[in-house]
């Protein structure tokens, strides 16, 4: 803590639907979603990473509605090669002084890769 200035980081690997092995139904993967969401939200953290995070519609319409809800911003980056997810970022709009700047890098690999990177000018930071 720096003058009395505290943030609070979480990350997690949501292990995206299409990964999980064995599959599991349409109505196992949204019970397992909003059980995260509903975890995420039971840790107040202010800046949450998420990997593997699933860009299906309803799934996305979820987390958007949580990020609304609660005052997150929410930035996400889609893998490349057609995966079907992602890196989700979501940002407490009360710690910021500004908007947060996103870029997304691929390394093209064999993996699709992606890493992605958050600019944020946080409030009562000098």
């Amino acid at each position: 803590s720096r003058d009395g200035v505290l943030l609070s980081l979480l990350s997690w690997n949501l292990l995206a639907p299409p990964y999980k092995r064995p599959r599991e139904s349409e109505q196992a993967s949204r019970s397992r979603a909003l059980a995260q969401i509903a975890l995420v939200r039971e840790s107040a953290a202010d800046v949450i990473g998420l990997q593997e995070f699933w860009l299906e519609q309803e799934h996305m319409e979820a987390w958007s509605n949580f990020a609304a809800s609660e005052g997150y911003c929410m930035l996400v980056s889609p893998r490349t090669g057609g995966k079907p997810d992602g890196c989700c970022m979501l940002v407490r709009r009360r710690r910021l002084a500004g908007l947060p700047s996103m870029e997304t890098y691929s390394f093209d690999d064999w993996g699709n890769r992606i890493l992605q990177c958050v600019t944020l000018q946080l409030a009562g930071c000098s």
